[in-house]
């Protein structure tokens, strides 16, 4: 698990412009990095459905190197057979597509550390290529500059066979949008705060810090967590008390659906304007409730350097579950889930298909 170190005011528990929620016009927000679709395809996927939608807000500082970059495979080259000769007329795009469109802009404090870390570390260095020729000082889009033209060419083709869901001519300049909308970690939590719900999906590892850090904002009367359920990814089968184990923080004393909604990995991959819809039902009274339970359980998701057991922030919420784990592993009989889920399988708080039907449980 993650913990909220910053901004002071989320740590502190006051959003410093709350905005009443009948003035929330918009219902959902979509923010930080979008993955590469061959890496992971959920944000995206989601964010397909929502650019256009008026009551969505989306934002990605990185989504224009990640999915903008390879309007490129548009190109009949890469529309080949992995296998066919390489005929692009300029033989290095294969390893430099991807330059202008993942160029930091100049405050790149906002940039995903991984790659600001990357851009920097590549500074200053001459590469060269699988014939020991220098060809520059930037760091090829696939990795390595050591594969040959054709290699290269065979890689970017089976890369460009996950972008074959992107419609380029349509997107391409909400894509250019939401880059430039994105202008910092303030500017971020300021946007979140103003929609009622904000989306957290998985990214590129199996978990994010957005499942902490919006539970702290909402905490801070930011907006309410809307998880997606990644592994509940059938239309058949309800979600299970397994599928909140993977990714949440706290499962055996903290019953989600007190602090939070749910949408199967289904919905959210093809059904998104239905989910919006169904959002903007709840009431100013139900997310109050949702607005008290979360201000109760911030302290477990924020991390304070004076914090006691005798007055807990993260850390100690983290020792005891680990303490509570290692009895509970030592003395449960062989072959018994080592799990547990307060609330059950949070059915009355997720939304998916049931009997056909999209829309909440009632258990």
């Amino acid at each position: 698990p993650f913990a909220v170190a910053q901004p002071q005011w989320l740590l502190s528990g006051r959003v410093p412009k709350p905005l009443p929620w009948a003035e929330r016009n918009q219902v959902v927000f979509l923010g930080g990095h979008v993955p590469k679709l061959y890496l992971m395809p959920l944000r995206y996927l989601i964010w397909q459905q929502l650019y256009v939608n008026p009551r969505a807000w989306t934002q990605s500082f990185g989504i224009n190197c990640t999915v903008g970059a390879y309007e490129i495979c548009d190109h009949p080259d890469l529309r080949k057979p992995r296998g066919a000769p390489a005929t692009h007329p300029d033989k290095h795009v294969y390893h430099t597509f991807c330059n202008d469109a993942c160029a930091a802009p100049p405050d790149a404090s906002h940039v995903h550390t991984a790659t600001r870390s990357k851009a920097i570390n590549a500074r200053g260095k001459e590469y060269r290529d699988s014939e020991g020729n220098v060809v520059g000082d930037q760091p090829s889009c696939l990795g390595t500059w050591r594969q040959t033209t054709q290699h290269a060419a065979a890689k970017l083709r089976d890369d460009c066979l996950r972008y074959r869901v992107v419609d380029y001519k349509a997107e391409a300049a909400a894509i250019r949008r939401d880059t430039a909308r994105s202008a910092g970690r303030e500017q971020y939590l300021e946007a979140a705060s103003r929609s009622r719900f904000c989306i957290i999906a998985q990214g590129d590892p199996g978990n994010t810090a957005k499942v902490m850090e919006t539970v702290a904002l909402g905490g801070a009367g930011g907006c309410i967590p809307l998880y997606v359920l990644y592994t509940a990814n059938s239309p058949q089968r309800p979600p299970v008390e397994q599928d909140f184990v993977r990714d949440l923080p706290h499962v055996r004393w903290l019953d989600y659906c007190e602090i939070a909604y749910f949408v199967s990995h289904h919905a959210a991959r093809t059904n998104m304007s239905r989910v919006v819809e169904i959002l903007a039902d709840v009431t100013a009274e139900q997310a109050e409730a949702k607005f008290r339970a979360l201000r109760a359980v911030r302290p477990a998701f924020v991390y304070r350097r004076n914090s006691s057991f005798e007055r807990p922030s993260a850390a100690e919420f983290l020792l005891s579950d680990a303490c509570h784990m290692a009895r509970r592993a030592r003395a449960q009989p062989a072959g018994r889930p080592a799990f547990e889920v307060a609330g059950g399988a949070h059915g009355r708080c997720t939304i998916a298909m049931r009997d056909g039907v999209l829309g909440f449980g009632s258990t």
